[in-house]
């Protein structure tokens, strides 16, 4: 129309249709434009729910700031807070967003794209894999932060994870060039947000920062669970779920279920502790069942039933939205069907292995037990001492049934010689029964008040 004061506002969200000739609109547009509001873009975004996203979350939004940049356009940029959400959350939520898109493009990209925190106030805070960083201080700021000790800057600045009642976070400080760098004691977790406070002479800068989950170079999967076995006791305790990377820890029971055959949960099966027994890798989790429902006659049985019946088919089912240690979930869901038997209430019993000598040096010791036992303490339980008396260091390695393992010298060779298999007294099978001792004691018989421990010994001989 010709007058000067008429101009466009373009609103990404409105523009889904626009997205695969968005770079040729731009230009046809770019004279006319007072403003830009950006949106996180999803090819049919509009059509799938996702019209309304945070920057960063969208697909298309790393090649639409491209654009953006490539295009010349250095006029203002907007961010809409069309949701139910907190404004304020939302906001810093964008900004961050922007921040991390920023941070992947050239420096000179970078530069025509600058954005203020929420208070308007020239720092940039952001959070790494290792710290958080406070960076464009102003001179005089950096003059007085240079005359304090370092051990002062705890005054300064203060990050909590972002939930009501947290802690402050401890670690160090140092000053670089026009920053401070924030190093925690513990990294920044991925996808966890955090508060950081920043007390300036002008009066306190805040923000809420949240560390993007990247991705690993392959999902984390269900690499293994045990028993293996098709057919469980009755009384089975416990389960190992072994992983192929280490995974978060708190929340590893809401993502268990275990379904009757008539697809309905079991009440409360699991023993949810505070503290999950994880592996020192993070990666195999130990899962038991509840004891109290287990065992019988204890009145948690009585009052809620046993957990597993005999006869009756039984599903676990492990979800794929458990997610790793980098905050992404498994690549697949894992579920389990097994049927249930009667309990076994027998005492691990060594006298009724089979064990096969090593045909030579190089040869494994090759022992079959008489039914499975618990994979983890097999590997830890049982060991072997040499035709001189000593310990010898050997590497255990039991089979997919475990009922059978295999055992070699570290040093890849035997001496010829008589050797003697020890097996710790504390070992179990995978319904807590021990070697001579039965997970169900005998009620009329006095509990001892110290667990029985030691050793028993089986010869074997290397020829």
């Amino acid at each position: 129309c010709g007058e000067p004061n008429v101009g466009i506002i373009y609103n990404l969200h409105h523009g889904h249709d626009h997205l695969a000739k968005f770079d040729e609109y731009l230009k046809l547009m770019k004279p006319h434009l007072y403003s830009i509001s950006l949106n996180g873009m999803e090819k049919d975004g509009d059509k799938k729910g996702k019209k309304l996203l945070v920057i960063s979350d969208g697909p298309e939004d790393r090649k639409l700031l491209r654009s953006i940049v490539s295009n010349g356009y250095a006029g203002p940029l907007n961010i809409l807070g069309h949701t139910d959400d907190d404004v304020e959350d939302r906001l810093t939520d964008n900004l961050n967003g922007l921040r991390h898109e920023l941070e992947t493009l050239e420096e000179t990209s970078r530069g025509s794209l600058g954005f203020r925190t929420p208070s308007g106030n020239a720092l940039q805070m952001r959070v790494t894999t290792t710290a958080f960083v406070i960076s464009n201080l102003a001179k005089v700021e950096l003059k007085k932060l240079a005359e304090l000790p370092i051990e002062r800057l705890n005054d300064q600045v203060e990050v909590r994870i972002d939930r009501e009642g947290s802690e402050r976070i401890s670690g160090s400080f140092k000053l670089s060039g026009a920053q401070i760098i924030f190093t925690p004691r513990f990294a920044p977790t991925p996808g966890v947000g955090y508060r950081i406070s920043y007390m300036t002479s002008q009066g306190v800068v805040k923000s809420k920062l949240t560390l993007r989950k990247i991705p690993p170079a392959k999902p984390t999967e269900i690499e293994k669970l045990y028993p293996t076995a098709d057919v469980l006791p009755e009384n089975t305790l416990r389960l190992y779920i072994q992983f192929t990377a280490p995974m978060t820890r708190g929340n590893a029971y809401r993502n268990l279920k275990l379904l009757k055959d008539d697809g309905k949960p079991v009440y409360l099966p699991f023993l949810e502790l505070d503290e999950e027994l994880w592996s020192l890798d993070g990666k195999r989790l130990t899962v038991f069942f509840d004891p109290g429902r287990v065992k019988r006659g204890l009145k948690p049985r009585e009052e809620d039933g046993p957990i597993f019946e005999e006869g009756k088919k039984y599903t676990l089912v492990i979800d794929k939205a458990w997610e790793d240690e980098t905050g992404f979930p498994l690549k697949d869901s894992l579920t389990k069907a097994f049927s249930v038997t009667k309990p076994d209430d027998a005492p691990v019993d060594p006298a009724k292995w089979k064990l096969s000598d090593p045909a030579d040096t190089v040869a494994a010791l090759q022992v079959r037990f008489e039914k499975p036992l618990d994979r983890a303490l097999a590997e830890r339980m049982l060991s072997v001492r040499g035709p001189d008396g000593k310990s010898v260091s050997v590497v255990v390695s039991v089979n997919e049934t475990q009922r059978r393992v295999e055992i070699r010298p570290a040093s890849k060779l035997w001496v010829a010689g008589k050797y003697q298999l020890v097996v710790d007294k504390r070992l179990e099978d995978v319904c807590g029964n021990r070697v001579g001792r039965a997970f169900e004691l005998d009620v009329l018989r006095p509990i001892p008040k110290v667990p029985e421990v030691g050793t028993l010994e089986l010869p074997f001989a290397v020829r």
